[in-house]
């Protein structure tokens, strides 16, 4: 049996701690979602093009090969 990633979704109760984290222990590196965008989105299947939200943050989401979809946002 084949199995589908569905969705995943990680929030934040404390934004910088967060980024510590997941900068310091797990080795993420912190980049701005623009210049993302403009390096993926001719090269990718587009779902969602960047755009700003109401409450405040900047995402796109495209899709992977199996048709995954990968949200970004800052």
């Amino acid at each position: 049996m084949r199995m589908k990633l569905g969705h995943i979704k990680l929030g934040a109760s404390d934004l910088k701690r967060s980024v510590k984290w997941y900068t310091q222990v797990l080795g993420f590196e912190v980049e701005d979602v623009d210049a993302l965008w403009e390096r993926l989105k001719d090269k990718v299947t587009v779902i969602e093009p960047i755009w700003d939200t109401p409450w405040g943050t900047r995402k796109f989401t495209i899709a992977d090969p199996d048709g995954n979809e990968l949200g970004f946002s800052r």
